[in-house]
């Protein structure tokens, strides 16, 4: 049984939560690598978060957007989301892999972190959606 809650997860809850980790781990894990390995691993770091903040925020607001859709339209809006993220995420990494003087294995591995922590974090809000829509459509 699913306990009410009135709290309705709102697009502007994620980006409290995704940008509040991207804050986080600047203050915990990249303000003792820059005292410790300087200012190149905490630059592909803070690149990183950016990337996969930009990405997560564009996919959970095509979920946002059409969740309250049919299944067709809303299946259609994410995979071609899912499509044209990973192409463009793909693209920009091997953009900044080439075109900026980084240190890659850090910034793989803070791309890797942060991709994982986020996904999370979205599977996180879209349970709860899920449990608040369920809740609203079992009692009606």
């Amino acid at each position: 049984m699913i306990k009410e809650t009135n709290k309705e997860y709102s697009f502007k809850d994620f980006v409290y939560y995704v940008v509040g980790f991207d804050v986080i781990a600047i203050i915990f894990a990249f303000y003792p690598v820059y005292h410790t390995y300087g200012l190149g691993y905490v630059t592909s770091g803070i690149l990183s978060l950016v990337i996969t903040s930009l990405n997560f925020l564009g996919s959970y607001f095509i979920i946002y957007k059409f969740a309250d859709s049919d299944a067709e339209v809303f299946m259609r809006a994410i995979l071609g989301s899912v499509a044209a993220r990973l192409i463009l995420l793909i693209l920009i990494i091997i953009g900044v892999i080439l075109l900026i003087k980084i240190d890659r294995f850090s910034f793989i591995i803070c791309l890797f972190i942060s991709y994982i922590y986020k996904s999370v974090i979205e599977i996180y809000f879209l349970s709860k959606k899920g449990q608040i829509r369920h809740y609203k459509t079992t009692s009606d």
